[in-house]
């Protein structure tokens, strides 16, 4: 399969994604400024795509190109869409995510967030974006750009394939043929796929799934890394889950400032946190967190949730990193996700 691509500020929670952004965008065969731009080599073709269960997924279209790529986009039947970028024998770190710069001539020029889904595979999810979608139609270059590389593909037969794909994604398949079930990708994220989390954490209700999907958040697909971190993408946010078990007799509080302490260290500017207050639920303390790193012109936001399990003695830190715009957007999920423990919780 394939999968989708952003850029952006680099990611200061999660270490070292530029040099996997950088991994990437060289397997994929960029070149700098220089790089050629990669002609489709076959024929734009929408299908409808079958969920685990037989229903209808989400509609995909995709085009292998002259530098032995894939480039896919899918749409489900609420408009949510997700870039694709197939990378033979790219050997990409799984479940760790990335920003990317994506650039369609000189019509957008917008951030996302690209995860790993495999190690042939980049998924971005875009969302309901009618301004990119009208561009990849229109446009006659895409560019996706890394800190010093890039890779560009041009969009020849976008228009019509892309007027397919919407059809083909409102009528839910219905007058087309349909395609195999894929594992590792859906419209809008929404599509089958591993879900990654495995079983709940020692004391923690739930799978990071079952949570995400609890938080109303289901169309959210995470995948779960070698090192037991869990990822996932939406928009202009990047989520992930990061377990290690704690010290005995710490606190969810002092776990929490170490944590912010680590991610202030990869902040080359001006860094500010906010801590908010420790909650006792029956099986595990939490707080929540802000933090803000400004740099150059760019900001990188983080909404944090510090949960400590009183079974285990783990830790567990849920973060939504994201740029300016997509602030209010990350402090939502993450309260949503504080709500739905604390509901779990409760239900025992």
């Amino acid at each position: 399969m394939v999968g989708r691509t952003q850029t952006g500020a680099r990611s200061i929670a999660l270490g070292a994604l530029a040099a996997a952004v950088l991994v990437a965008l060289g397997a994929l065969g960029a070149g700098g400024a220089l790089a050629q731009v990669a002609q489709p080599t076959g024929r734009w073709q929408a299908q409808p795509v079958a969920a685990e269960d037989g229903s209808f997924a989400y509609c995909l279209t995709e085009n292998r190109y002259s530098n032995g790529q894939v480039l896919g986009i899918a749409r489900n039947p609420t408009g949510e869409f997700i870039m694709l970028l197939g990378v033979p024998d790219g050997n990409l770190p799984e479940g760790k995510g990335a920003r990317l710069r994506i650039k369609v001539d000189q019509r957008v020029d917008q951030q996302a967030t690209g995860i790993f889904r495999n190690a042939e595979t980049i998924e971005v999810p875009i969302g309901r974006n009618n301004a990119l979608y009208e561009a990849l139609m229109a446009g006659i270059t895409l560019t996706v750009a890394g800190p010093s590389d890039q890779v560009q593909f041009a969009l020849k037969g976008t228009r019509r394939a892309l007027t397919d794909l919407r059809q083909c994604a409102e009528r839910r398949g219905r007058g087309s043929r349909p395609a195999a079930a894929r594992a590792g990708g859906g419209g809008g994220g929404g599509g089958g796929g591993r879900s990654g989390g495995g079983a709940g954490a020692a004391g923690l209700p739930g799978s990071v799934a079952q949570i995400l999907a609890a938080a109303r958040m289901g169309a959210v697909v995470p995948v779960q890394a070698a090192d037991g971190s869990v990822a996932w993408g939406f928009g202009p946010i990047m989520g992930i889950v990061e377990r290690e078990t704690a010290p005995e007799g710490q606190s969810v509080a002092r776990l929490g400032d170490t944590r912010l302490d680590k991610i202030e260290e990869r902040c080359d500017g001006s860094f500010d946190r906010s801590p908010g207050r420790v909650e006792s639920l029956a099986n595990a303390s939490v707080q929540t967190a802000s933090a803000e790193c400004r740099t150059g012109g760019n900001r990188i936001y983080l909404a944090l949730l510090f949960v400590l399990t009183k079974t285990g003695n783990e830790f567990i830190t849920f973060t939504h990193e994201t740029n300016a715009e997509g602030k209010d957007a990350a402090d939502r999920s993450r309260d949503r996700m504080l709500e739905t423990i604390k509901a779990l919780a409760d239900r025992g």
